[in-house]
């Protein structure tokens, strides 16, 4: 879809005035002009004559002005937006002291006003955002010799209304839905949901593919994985925020007053022959472990980070987790591989090996007993440090790849055993193997990429080079279900849960996990990959999908797609990313989702023609993903109105646009049992049409010597058509078939009427046949010899006037 029509559908009324005019600004680059009358920039003097200083310096002034009016209003509703929750947050305070001048539906009423105004101040700076990007990248692809991209990101950074962090807000609205929950038992189940989400949940509940993972408890938890989109992102966590509180992390100070989502990194494990990664997706061995070290925030010295190993068993579908904290600076003695000199022994007696100055599972075992824990304690942590380290050396782990998001969690404090709903978005993936000993991406001496994790590093695109990196487009949802709620439809918590997971703002990925996709990723055509997951050409794909029984507010009549928008899996390979969508940055983030350039970079490969909101159902024409048919009596020859159907799609230099699909290129390759049945087809309708020839000559020979000539002589022309009929529709049935497999078509090769037509005429031929015998013989028999002539006759006007009736 354009982004002219996409912004015109996605306007939110009352703000309409303060969205940028994308419509004004794309006549001020004077489009049609150059485009109609094929000026170019290779012509220096015709394009002179079309854009000059002037032009150019009224289009800046322009820019610069939607831009700040832009800016302002944003800024003005983020103050209102945090006015209104103080007021809400200052009426549940006097709630406390005056209980009977408390307004419940009031309160609710304005709690929802609020919830719909996060809702709609964070599409409006997703939106706006793109139509600057949008706007400025036809600027510079029209006008080669003059280029705005700079001004705009040193705009944007005195300016910075997309980097808004709306996870404070959504924190404090959790505290005053809880209020709800707590004072008055509100049970939003049955009416959050009710109109956009319910409309698309079936009966029953989704994913008969989600595992099952296990506590030290006896209760079992269906966990169920989903994507979600960067538009609906925000009404996801709302959406939540009703049933469920979040969940505040504190840092390791006790500090709970940062009410920002935290953001976590993971350090994934596996050797060069990625066995982890094969084993876990072939899934051929009972038991499939993965091993990461994980810690939030930054890596600072003294910091204590997590070792975890996780075994997935497949017979079963539980997961088994080990996990083992340590100070970060002991991480290189402990995850050290066993080299070939040292004795194999070593491996299967662990306290051999730590005999050595570097730190071991004495001196862990000493560090615990100094801290007075209790021996059980001490054992088993003992006993994890020991299986962990032998798991490494077996294995021989390194690591490979660093995982980088930001977490929210929904749960209720201390209440573990029913539903926990985890959200990871701007999820990013770095390499941190060591494979080629020549250039290293990580320092094999050290556990971790130190030029990422340096005190004073504020943009690590700084030192990450294209290739080492790529970003996930899509949010991470999964929820943690108790069994015994899954199996329980009348649950309440059953309810909005089935209704969530079933709606239009998710798609269910079973068994999706981070450690695959990044390994899938970056690592593409490495030769030890023996499979990729299901899920990856998914990611090519638009995973909105509009919300059931809305109506379009756009005039125009949509048409569907003629050409698959599909890409293939070879434009992976050749990217340092997997298509990454366009989105609000968010500020925790900055250092890390930010380009290396600048912000403007974040956005340049966005597929922003198919982007579309399904955030509610007043912007449901957009969230189709289908293009609009312009109006018939819309003037095409309009200068003004003119506007290009090729916006933004570029290819680069020396890329010419594909004319056949991959699949269709190089030589056919078919099975010769293909071939050969096509072949025995034609051979069976040869043999039909020699049998029939046969027939007909054999009958025509005998004509004179019959006792009825002028039935033979129909019987024989019958037949002979018959036979013509059965070659030519052989042939015909032959080649269409033929050119089928050469173009690998997914076609029916089935071929009715040939059969009917041949079955039906030999029928009636057969009736007539004896129909005619029967009558001679009953003449015969009545009156002796018959007349031919008379009998012919009668038997052709018999005929005729059957076929008059």
């Amino acid at each position: 879809m354009l982004f002219g029509v996409k912004l015109k559908n996605e306007i939110y009324p009352p703000w309409k005035d303060n969205y940028i005019k994308y419509d004004h600004l794309k006549r001020l680059l004077k489009e049609n002009i150059i485009r109609g009358s094929h000026y170019s920039d290779s012509n220096e003097t015709k394009h002179d004559e079309v854009w000059n200083e002037k032009d150019e310096e009224k289009f800046a002034e322009e820019l610069d002005a939607n831009l700040s009016r832009v800016f302002k209003f944003q800024a003005e509703k983020y103050e209102e937006l945090d006015s209104k929750i103080g007021e809400l947050e200052h009426i549940t305070e006097r709630y406390l002291d005056d209980k009977s001048k408390f307004d419940l539906s009031e309160f609710r009423k304005d709690l929802e006003h609020v919830v719909s105004l996060a809702n709609e101040l964070d599409h409006f700076a997703r939106l706006n955002f793109t139509g600057f990007l949008k706007i400025v990248k036809k600027h510079d692809r029209l006008h080669k010799k003059y280029s705005v991209k700079a001004l705009l990101n040193v705009r944007l950074k005195n300016l910075p209304y997309h980097t808004e962090d709306y996870s404070p807000f959504l924190y404090r609205l959790s505290f005053l839905y809880q209020f709800l929950r707590d004072s008055f038992r509100i049970d939003y189940a049955s009416e959050s949901l009710s109109r956009s989400l319910s409309q698309n949940a079936p009966q029953s509940f989704i994913s008969t593919n989600s595992h099952t993972a296990s506590d030290s408890g006896s209760d079992n938890f269906k966990v169920l994985k989903f994507w979600v989109h960067p538009e609906n992102l925000m009404e996801i966590k709302t959406t939540i925020l009703r049933h469920l509180p979040a969940l505040i992390f504190t840092d390791e100070s006790g500090d709970d007053d940062d009410l920002s989502d935290p953001v976590i990194s993971t350090l994934y494990f596996d050797n060069r022959g990625f066995e982890l990664y094969n084993n876990k997706l072939l899934k051929n061995l009972k038991e499939t472990p993965t091993l990461r070290i994980r810690w939030t925030s930054k890596l600072t010295p003294g910091k204590d980070v997590t070792v975890e190993k996780r075994t997935f068993l497949n017979e079963t579908g539980v997961d088994d987790d080990i996990k083992l904290k340590l100070k970060e600076k002991y991480i290189n003695d402990f995850i050290k591989l066993q080299s070939d000199e040292d004795d194999e022994e070593s491996l299967d007696h662990p306290t051999d090996y730590a005999s050595s100055k570097e730190f071991n599972v004495n001196k862990f075992t000493s560090k615990l007993t100094k801290r007075n824990l209790p021996q059980l304690t001490i054992q088993d942590e003992r006993q994890k440090f020991i299986s962990l380290q032998k798991f490494i050396r077996e294995q021989r782990l390194e690591p490979v790849l660093r995982t980088v998001f930001t977490r929210t969690v929904f749960q209720v404090p201390g209440d573990e055993d029913k539903i926990r709903v985890v959200i990871d978005s701007d999820m990013l993936y770095i390499r941190e193997d060591s494979f080629d000993k020549d250039r290293p991406i990580r320092d094999p001496k050290s556990w971790h990429r130190r030029d990422l994790d340096q005190p004073n590093l504020v943009n690590p695109f700084d030192v990450l080079r294209e290739g080492e990196y790529a970003k996930f487009p899509y949010s991470i949802m999964e929820i943690r279900v108790n069994e015994r709620i899954y199996s329980n439809p009348n649950s309440k918590t059953y309810k909005w849960v089935r209704d969530l997971v079933n709606s239009h703002l998710v798609k269910e990925v079973p068994n999706f996990s981070k450690f695959i996709q990044g390994i899938s990723s970056l690592f593409l055509e490495d030769d030890n990959l023996d499979i990729l997951p299901f899920w990856l050409p998914d990611l090519d794909q638009d995973i909105r999908r509009p919300p059931k029984g809305a109506d379009y507010t756009d005039n125009t009549a949509p048409i569907v797609p003629t050409e698959s928008n599909l890409k293939q899996l070879h434009e992976k390979i050749l990217s340092p990313s997997i298509n990454p969508t366009s989105g609000v940055n968010n500020p925790k983030l900055n250092n890390i989702i930010e380009e290396r350039d600048d912000v403007f970079d974040l956005e340049e490969q966005s597929d922003d023609d198919n982007e579309s909101s399904s955030s509610s159902a007043r912007r449901l024409s957009l969230a189709t993903a289908r293009i609009h048919n312009r109006s018939a009596n819309r003037n095409v020859s309009s200068k003004l109105d003119y506007e290009s159907e090729d916006e933004e799609v570029i290819l680069p230099a020396g890329v010419n646009k594909p004319t056949e699909y991959l699949k269709n290129l190089g030589p056919v390759r078919v099975e010769a049992k293909v071939w050969l049945a096509n072949e025995r087809t034609f051979l069976r309708w040869l043999h039909v049409t020699t049998m029939l020839t046969t027939l007909t000559f054999l009958i025509y020979s005998t004509v004179k010597s019959s006792h009825m000539p002028t039935v033979a002589t129909v019987l024989a022309y019958l037949y002979f058509a018959m036979s013509i009929f059965s070659a030519l529709w052989g042939y015909y049935i032959y080649m269409t078939r033929l050119e089928l497999i050469k173009k690998r078509s997914g076609n029916h090769f089935d071929a009715v009427p040939g059969p009917i037509v041949l079955g039906v005429v030999l029928l009636v031929a057969l009736w007539f046949n004896f129909f005619a015998g029967v009558r001679k013989a009953f003449e015969v028999a009545t009156f002796g010899e018959l007349n031919p002539d008379s009998w012919n006759d009668y038997l052709i006007a018999k005929v005729f006037n059957m076929m008059d009736k």
